[in-house]
């Protein structure tokens, strides 16, 4: 699609495989944003579960694959079928506060050349616990997950 017909709003794309009781909760979650989404497209890796029910009774925009063709082409299959400027990139096992869409969108207006944000990942079940803030690639070439089982604080929540 060209960019002069990319409607405003974000479309929020969800690679998923046997992930049905995962699915549920972040379908919810997305629907609780206290920023719209326009789509909601979840690109189902021919699951064997109760996942495209599920995806379906959530109102979201279904690409159903015959088989597991990886996370990769699942989520540029979902990216293609996004009609809006943004894209949100969700994997099915997070939970979302109310407020992560518009702090990733208040970012991305504050910072107009960047091409992408990305907010804190918990560990599940380990309060405060950082699973990552950001990637980063050293000089070596080598990469870090930063922020990575550290406990949360103020250095991880600059903007960079």
């Amino acid at each position: 699609m060209m960019a002069a017909e990319m409607m405003s709003g974000v479309t929020a794309v969800i690679a998923n495989w046997n992930g049905g009781s995962l699915l549920a909760k972040v379908l919810v979650d997305l629907t609780l944003q206290n920023h719209p989404i326009r789509r909601i497209v979840v690109v189902d890796n021919g699951s064997t579960d109760d996942s495209l029910s599920i995806a379906r009774g959530n109102g979201a925009h279904v690409i159903a694959l015959e088989e597991n063709t990886g996370f990769a082409n699942a989520v540029n299959l979902g990216i293609a079928s996004a009609a809006t400027s943004q894209v949100a990139v969700i994997n099915n096992d997070v939970e979302l506060p109310p407020g992560w869409l518009s702090s990733l969108t208040a970012a991305l207006d504050a910072h107009p050349e960047a091409w992408f944000a990305t907010g804190k990942i918990y560990r599940a079940g380990q309060e405060n616990v950082l699973d990552g803030t950001f990637d980063a690639i050293s000089r070596a070439a080598c990469p870090w997950r930063c922020g990575q089982g550290r406990i949360d604080g103020p250095q991880w929540s600059v903007p960079c």
